[in-house]
Parts: C-alpha cells; structure tokens; sequence
C-alpha cells in the first residue's frame, strides 16, 4: 500500500482511480496515525471533484474522531499556513494541482506546515489497508464536521504582511489564475496593494481548471499582456504552488529566475549575505553560471518541491525552487507558495527600480529541451540494457557542455527526457536519439 503515495500526495482520476473509499480510508488512517489529537484543515482547488473526495476524508477523520476544519477554496500553501496557525495536527489539500479537471489528489502538511516525510506517509498506506477493522467511536467522541472558511482572510493578511509595508502602486499586471484556487485570493489582493490588473482564468465551473490557462499554457497570458501593453504577466497553477511571470514582449520569467531574483535581493537589500540555493536537476547551466558570478553556490536536488525543500533544511538555504515556478523562501514560509513568490519578486522589481525584462536577461540560459513520452509502463525503460547503453553514450558526448536527465514522473505516466547543450541541435539529436531508444524498448503505450 506505500505505493499509494506518488511525489505528491494521492492522486489519479477522480472516482476511478482516486475513489471515494480511498480518501475515506486515507481521512480513518491519517487520524490513527498522524501524532496529537488536534483538529485537522482541509482545503480544495476549484474542480468539480473536491465535494466528493472531501466528504469521504472528512467522514473517514471524523469516524477515528477527529475534528475537521473547512477552510473551502484556497491554495496549497494557504492550507500550510492555517495548518501552522490554528495548531491543527494536520493540513489536507483536496487538489491535483497542474493536472487536467478530471485528476484530483489528497495530500498533507504536518502541524509545522512541511509536507508528511516518506515514512509516515508509508505507515499512512499500510493503515488505508486495515482501517476498516479498527475499532471506531461513537457518541460525544464522533468528530465535528466545522465550516472554518473566515480563515482565509487570515492567509490573505499573512501575504500582505510578507510585502513590509512595500506596495505595488504603478505597475500594471495581467493575472491568470488558472480558473482555480488563485481566482478567489489574487485580485482582490493584487488589488488591494495598488496594482492596476487584468484578471484572466477567473471563472471557475468545476471543469476549467487548468484548461488553456495558468502557468503550463502560457499563451493567453502572453497574449493578453502584449494586446493590452500591460508591463507584465503572472501566471498560477490550480493549486496556486507554482508562478511563472511574463516581461511586456512576453518572454517567460522562469523558476531560475525567480530564485535568483530573491537571491539577490536578500544579499543587496535585506542586509543577508546569501551563500547557497536549491534548484533541481531541472534547473538551467545558465542559473549556475550566472549565480557564480555573485559567489552564490546552487546545490540541485531531485525533481518536487518536497524534495527542493528537504535539501533546504539540510543545507540551511532559505532559497530554493523549480524551474517549473515552485519557489521556497523558508524565511517566509515552509511551503512553496505561486502568490507569495509572485508578490516578493514584483517587491523586488519595486525596490531596484528594474522591469521583468531586465531579470530575464540576468540569465543567459542554455538551449533546454523536455520531451514528456506517454508510456503504458513508466518504469519498463529502465531495465533496458538498450536504453542504458544509448544514455551512457549521451552523457559522455556532452560531459562538460551539457547534460541529460531521463525519469518517470512522479504523477503521471510518463518518461520525460530532458537534455541540455550548448547549440540546440546538439540538444535535438540527443532528445531524439534517447527517445528512439526507449520506443525501440517498447515502453510506449498505444
């Protein structure tokens, strides 16, 4: 049962695979076994499934008698930070984040906000499979279902608070909230701030989340920033954990960048000398080579934030993130927060006098290019003596001017190839050939 947990949580199609009696045998276990007797907050993204998988978490806490807090529609991030503020023992988030409408997902913080560490998540699994013989209670001991959702305001202040007094007076923004957990939070406090904006991907119906819009389809940011002569873009994921920014012309502010925006930021401006930062094995040679130049060290961890987050507290970095727009700024908060990356870079444009535009150009990066390979078994490549072979004969042609990475997603079935170089047709051919050699393997589904 430990294989129920992916790099994120639980997911799958919501009620085929991610079915009603999985999440209210995850809601019993996770209240037999997650530490202290205190409450737990649920919140959900905008698709059509949360009511569904909520109702059976909640019943499945409930009967193990824990209490469960509603927060409603709200971020990822804005779950961990109830979690931490009302001293629940737990936060859930009801959410498949950048997936299409019909995925969902249930997955955890702990009391101080961090995602659940491998091992409880395990013994979570394991209890999902012998909830139901467990003895239950009855009576005053049954938990409360309570409609907490006036704690979002609490989220909110928190945001503005992490601005320190710095507004966002002048700048003209165009925001995609993906049509889903942003779309509630970011207007009216981009609003708030002084911000002249332009929403888009504002109108949630249970089934656009992430359709077209939000930070994995940029195209209608960018063109609606370039119609309207809009200073900038910024773009959220469903869940509202990831954020991309566009410049006027519409060239992407990517994770890279953001991490070295506040990088830098923090050494100039916050009286903090920044040695260190986490990226991923995502993140860009360019990052690296520009970061040098600031004697900054980048450590790169596996692809998730969890695992950004993870070599974070090893290495004592309070900067780190993907080049996907998960950002960590531990100084702020424990969980990647989109709406709180978005705000500290746009503080950080504010406070230099610098556009979007600039902070792109900071980064020279190399020629990168993904290839996402739908297989029918994501992990049949890799007991190819074949495809072994054909990465081993990449990575020494590009040992020391680039690089390849190839791994199973960790939410979806799919092998993703990735390779970097320093012309794009070295980075084609390698993409390529590797791809040819996992097909050749017969890993692709139909």
């Amino acid at each position: 049962m430990a294989a129920l947990f992916g790099t994120d949580g639980v997911r799958g199609l919501a009620n085929i695979e991610l079915t009603v009696e999985i999440a209210t045998a995850l809601g019993a276990a996770a209240a037999r076994q997650i530490p202290s007797a205190n409450h737990f907050v649920i919140g959900t993204d905008t698709r059509r499934s949360a009511g569904l998988l909520q109702c059976a978490f909640a019943a499945g806490a409930m009967s193990q008698g824990r209490d469960v807090w509603t927060v409603g529609v709200i971020s990822t991030p804005g779950v961990s930070f109830l979690t931490r503020s009302t001293g629940a023992a737990a936060g859930v988030v009801i959410s498949a984040s950048h997936n299409p409408a019909p995925d969902n997902g249930i997955k955890f913080f702990g009391s101080d906000g961090c995602k659940l560490p491998d091992a409880l998540e395990a013994i979570i699994a394991d209890e999902c499979a012998v909830w139901q013989t467990r003895p239950r209670v009855s009576g005053h001991e049954i938990g409360r279902l309570i409609d907490s959702s006036s704690l979002v305001s609490d989220y909110v202040d928190e945001l503005i608070a992490s601005m320190s007094g710095d507004r966002l007076d002048g700048l003209r923004i165009v925001l995609d909230c993906a049509n889903g957990a942003a779309s509630m939070i970011a207007p009216p406090l981009f609003d708030r701030l002084g911000a002249d904006i332009q929403c888009i991907g504002v109108t949630p119906d249970g089934d656009n989340i992430n359709a077209a819009c939000g930070s994995t389809h940029t195209n209608s940011l960018v063109e609606t920033v370039q119609s309207l002569g809009y200073d900038l873009g910024i773009s959220f994921d469903g869940d509202a954990d990831r954020v991309l920014l566009c410049d006027h012309r519409g060239r992407i502010l990517t994770g890279d960048h953001q991490i070295l925006m506040n990088a830098e930021l923090s050494k100039f401006h916050d009286g903090k000398s920044v040695e260190t930062v986490v990226g991923t094995v995502m993140s860009n040679l360019g990052l690296d080579d520009r970061l040098r130049k600031s004697d900054i060290r980048l450590l790169r961890s596996a692809v998730g934030d969890r695992n950004v987050a993870e070599l974070m507290r090893q290495s004592g970095a309070t900067i780190g993130g993907e080049p996907s727009g998960h950002i960590l700024l531990h100084h702020l908060s424990p969980a990647g927060d989109g709406i709180l990356a978005a705000l500290q870079c746009l503080r950080i444009l504010k406070r230099t006098g610098t556009t979007v535009a600039n902070w792109i150009d900071e980064i020279v990066p190399y020629p990168q290019r993904l290839l996402n390979l739908r297989v029918a078994d994501k992990h049949a490549w890799e007991s190819s003596s074949a495809v072994s072979a054909t990465i081993a004969e990449a990575e020494k042609a590009l040992s020391g001017n680039g690089r390849i990475l190839v791994r199973a997603s960790g939410t979806e079935p799919t092998v993703r190839v990735m390779v970097e170089a320093r012309s794009q047709e070295q980075v084609d051919y390698w993409v390529d050939y590797v791809a040819d050699a996992i097909r050749t393997a017969g890993s692709l589904g139909s």
